[in-house]
């Protein structure tokens, strides 16, 4: 446990910091480039530090502890068929917006390519550990990738006429530091789960997902135009070509 003395502030210390983040963030606010980003993620990280009363980079000292998470959703279809496609590794991206890609090199192991606001490019392996058709599916990246996480995700029979319930369940390792500027670009694992299950839901029971990228909006000031900065738009994926079953469920065969 960490010694009060060194994370919280003094008052002074605490006006300053606030003061710091603010004029940053006006700085961003008020500034295009390269600098505007990171000035407001700096700006927006010493606010809430000095708002918290903890000092800012106290949690570097903390190893980075393994966290968990757990998130369901219930999807209008058939057991059987929600595995199947969740099981075609390759069409995740389509449904987590900082996913770039997924290739499958044989039935247990495949390479994850992601992107990152903060972090640019991530990229690991990661094993297949259980494989249940139709109930179960258990993964962990491999051994010395920078992004250390294990998951399961379980398919389980509904409600009658309710289809099935499906239950992320991840385990995952992020450096102190990095927890809450991963949430204010809208990155955090748990952020990503829930839309995740969210789009691929809607996948699911409607064969498309709704987005409202791309449409017309009204004129905007320098501040509304720093918004995507704490819900940043997901990258636009090239999709894949729909596969006969979905085509045929959709009724657009």
């Amino acid at each position: 446990m960490s010694d009060s003395r060194f994370t919280s502030l003094s008052a002074p210390e605490r006006w300053s910091w606030i003061g710091a983040g603010a004029a940053l963030l006006g700085y961003a606010a008020l500034r295009r480039g390269a600098l505007a980003i990171p000035a407001a993620a700096a700006g927006s990280y010493l606010l809430l530090r000095g708002a918290a009363n903890r000092r800012p980079g106290a949690e570097l000292a903390h190893r980075p502890g393994r966290r968990r998470l757990a998130r369901s959703v219930m999807i209008n279809r058939p057991p059987d068929e929600v595995y199947a496609a969740w099981r075609r590794l390759e069409d995740l991206p389509r449904f987590f917006p900082h996913l770039e890609s997924v290739t499958v090199r044989d039935d247990k192991h495949s390479h994850w390519v992601a992107r990152s606001r903060l972090s640019g490019k991530l990229e690991w392996d990661c094993e297949i550990t259980d494989d249940q058709p139709g109930r179960t599916l258990a993964w962990r990246s491999a051994a010395g990738m920078g992004f250390k996480h294990s998951g399961e995700i379980h398919f389980r029979p509904g409600p009658p006429q309710r289809g099935t319930r499906v239950e992320l369940r991840w385990s995952y390792r992020v450096p102190s530091a990095w927890r809450g500027m991963l949430a204010l670009v809208g990155e955090a694992p748990g952020q990503v789960a829930r839309e995740g299950l969210r789009r691929f839901k809607q996948w699911m029971e409607a064969g498309e997902i709704a987005t409202i990228a791309g449409q017309p909006h009204g004129p905007r000031t320098r501040l509304a135009e720093l918004a995507p900065l704490f819900s940043p738009a997901p990258p636009v994926h090239e999709p894949t070509p729909l596969r006969p079953e979905w085509l045929e469920r959709t009724g657009t065969a």
